[in-house]
């Protein structure tokens, strides 16, 4: 689902909405720098209803273009000056004023403020431009369930009220975009629980079959998927491994022992058969849930924000449905594990440096609400039902 309408079309503030972050993206962005320049200079206007306008006008740019001390000056400014018109222009402007402090992650006060707009909104359009603010404070928050609770209240309002199809439109894509990251928070706890699960089954097959135990056993296990295609890349191996601070020693040492051939990667004495063997009795022929996750890995090809997922989503090695099903799960994983990296790296954070953040810190909640907008790329072609059933069948699985 995808929202590409132009809102303020042929304006400098014309934009789109994105509909994975749910944010304003402007559609001309030196024009509409260029334009704030020129405003910013002009002499505010003396009538108070010409400059409520005019800063209101130039508040929004500034927010559009990521000037958020000078979109809050104008729009603190507004608000003072809204006061003295009508409540619906008064509370628009409350709105306008905490969307900034919204962008500013200010996100407790500005989601205590869109609650009040709710409850002060006296006409089902403006009550559901207060729910649609609420929703997209808590999106970028990460709470998924409380965004996508206002989304539903925005969209029924505006179904009953009949909102022009874009304002509409919008509510429902950001509807799905909420629940499809809610998908991939439900998803991750299933796979957290499975995917480590049955490493632990295919590694005790292992020991019982293997005539002596490797060096790094949890390193081949982890790499027998992908070696079994072919040779693995040493950036893909290098992602898989991004935690592991000696994985270089690790591989080294393996290469050495004979375990692993440099030339191709392959991996000596981990048979399929085996991963069959420890998973097949739990799992069985799971024919459906097979079918659906083929589907999800397939169609994720290219979304992902690292290289490792792509490299398991393509790896099909012979198997059996169970050991394929554990496999799809693995590649799911490290889709979000590949978004995690990229998340923490782009607020210059190592794999070692983002751990030691506080869970409660807001640098470490911007970047889980980043990886599960990217995690949830997976999921975002599937019906809200068939999430719920692909994460009902996950749960039904057990390690």
């Amino acid at each position: 689902m995808t929202d590409d309408t132009a809102y303020l079309a042929g304006t400098a503030r014309e934009h789109i909405i994105d509909p994975e972050t749910l944010r304003e993206v402007p559609t001309h962005p030196a024009a509409l720098v260029a334009w704030i320049a020129d405003a910013s200079q002009a002499v505010a206007p003396t009538d108070p209803l010409v400059e409520r306008r005019f800063r209101t006008e130039l508040g929004v740019a500034a927010r559009l273009a990521g000037e958020l001390a000078l979109a809050e000056r104008q729009l603190v400014r507004a608000v003072e000056l809204a006061a003295t018109e009508s409540p619906a222009i008064a509370l628009r402007a409350r709105l306008r004023l905490a969307h900034v402090h919204h962008w500013q992650g200010r996100y407790a006060e500005a989601g205590a403020e869109f609650i009040r707009c709710v409850t002060a909104a006296a006409t089902p359009a403006d009550r559901a431009f207060a729910h649609q603010h609420a929703g997209t404070c808590a999106y970028d928050a990460g709470d998924f369930d409380r965004a996508a609770a206002h989304f539903q209240a925005a969209l029924r309002l505006r179904l009953a009220s009949g909102t022009e199809q874009a304002l509409t439109e919008s509510s429902r894509v950001a509807l799905d975009a909420a629940d499809a990251c809610r998908t991939a928070t439900a998803v991750a706890t299933e796979l957290d629980r499975l995917v480590p699960g049955g490493h632990r089954r295919i590694r005790d097959e292992l020991k019982r079959v293997l005539p002596r135990r490797p060096p790094h056993f949890g390193v081949l296990v982890e790499l027998r998927c992908p070696l079994q295609a072919g040779p693995v890349p040493l950036h893909v191996v290098a992602g898989l491994f991004r935690y592991a601070e000696h994985i270089g020693d690790a591989i080294e040492e393996l290469v050495a022992d004979g375990w692993l051939k440099r030339s191709a990667n392959a991996v000596a004495a981990t048979p399929s058969a085996a991963a069959g063997r420890a998973l097949d009795p739990v799992w069985g022929t799971p024919v459906d849930l097979l079918a659906r996750m083929d589907a999800v890995v397939h169609g994720a090809i290219g979304t992902s924000a690292g290289p490792v997922f792509d490299a398991l989503a393509t790896a099909d090695p012979p198997a059996g449905p169970a050991v394929r099903l554990f496999e799809r799960c693995n590649a799911l994983r490290h889709h979000r594990a590949d978004a995690h990296a990229a998340a923490w790296h782009a607020v210059g954070l190592t794999a070692t440096s983002v751990a030691e953040i506080p869970p409660a810190d807001p640098v470490r909640q911007d970047v889980a609400t980043v990886t599960n907008r990217t995690a949830s790329r997976p999921y975002r072609p599937l019906s809200t039902v068939e999430r719920t059933e692909l994460c009902a069948l996950l749960r039904r699985l057990t390690v």
